[in-house]
């Protein structure tokens, strides 16, 4: 069905874009539509609400924390110093400090946390070799009480489902939208189709008016 420009709605044209001279009804609503601010606004709140689904999911995101140190000192002794310390002029030590650390949460509500540690030292006075300690360990930290299990997703399980009456509320406006875009169109249609059958009629009477006016010229009215 085509549908002239008569028949662009108030509640789609709220852009101030001119309409086309002719549309399909199935362009026509998609049109309304795609204009219609309320549903702009609706469509913006289910896309914010899906991103707090996934801020809220990133909650089980593992972290990884890391720093490094590095350190030089070099101290030149007093001559006191130098007696306590089998008469060593200086100090010379180099030092290096790594630590790693990747912690997360887990959907029971426990903290796990994988941590490495390395320490490096050496002491260039007496030439010794770089000494090493390190360490690597894992700690899990599980409530058994308080948050066991639940309350990890609670944040999670309130943004979808707010996330869902959001989806909804925006279905619910672009078929109300909708609706009232087709309605109108055909609200216009009939009322277009009873205008034409009216100046139809109209042009009846004023054919049938000429007939009887000739015939009163010519005396044959039979009135």
């Amino acid at each position: 069905m085509l549908i002239s420009a008569g028949a662009w709605c108030e509640e789609g044209g709220g852009t101030g874009s001119s309409p086309p001279s002719s549309l399909t009804l199935e362009d026509y609503v998609k049109m309304v539509v795609e204009q219609n601010n309320s549903i702009i606004a609706q469509r913006f709140e289910f896309m914010i609400s899906r991103d707090n689904v996934l801020r809220e999911q990133s909650t089980f995101e593992p972290e990884f924390v890391n720093s490094y140190q590095h350190g030089e000192e070099r101290i030149k002794y007093s001559q006191d110093q130098k007696s306590q310390l089998l008469f060593a002029s200086e100090a010379d030590e180099l030092t290096h400090r790594f630590n790693a650390l990747v912690q997360g949460k887990i959907p029971t509500g426990a903290e796990v946390k994988l941590g490495f540690t390395e320490n490096a030292y050496e002491d260039r006075i007496l030439n010794e070799d770089m000494q090493y300690k390190t360490y690597l360990g894992v700690e899990i930290t599980q409530p058994l009480m308080k948050n066991a299990g639940f309350a990890s997703r609670a944040g999670i399980d309130t943004a979808r489902k707010d996330s869902g009456i959001s989806f909804q509320s925006y279905r619910k406006r672009m078929m109300e939208v909708a609706y009232s875009a087709l309605s109108s169109c055909w609200d216009y249609y009939g009322a277009r189709e009873r205008l034409r059958i009216r100046q139809g009629s109209v042009e009846v009477a004023e054919k049938l008016l000429e007939v009887n006016r000739e015939r009163v010229r010519l005396g044959k009215n039979p009135n």
